[in-house]
């Protein structure tokens, strides 16, 4: 697992190191900050476990951690361009309001 880890680490999670960077570098304290400093703690108390034989690391941790804030980051971004549209709520909220209006009057006409 030792030798698996920083592929993980240093290429997959290299966008939480450079967000985290740059919005330290800018003076803005932003969510990316906490996320690379958890994953570099975690990389490195597993490698001082290994080297020091203090025990066999939290690489397994480590992994599933990039992994499921990957996924998290993948669907936020399907999610983001499935949702987004041109303008604004207010410009669906006319449509939604004369449909039911619509419903509410073919609704009284018949009954």
């Amino acid at each position: 697992m030792f030798l698996f880890s920083p592929p993980v680490v240093f290429y997959s999670g290299r966008g939480y190191f450079t967000s985290a960077y740059k919005g330290l570098r800018s003076g803005f304290l932003n969510i990316d900050v906490p996320i690379a400093l958890g994953i570099l703690v975690l990389f490195l108390r597993s490698t001082i476990d290994v080297i020091f034989d203090l025990g066999p690391g939290f690489f397994d941790s480590l992994t599933g951690l990039v992994f499921f804030l990957l996924v998290g980051h993948f669907s936020q971004q399907k999610t983001y361009s499935f949702v987004s549209f041109v303008g604004d709520y207010k410009s669906l909220f006319a449509i939604a309001v004369a449909r039911i209006l619509a419903d509410v009057i073919d609704d009284s006409a018949q009954g």
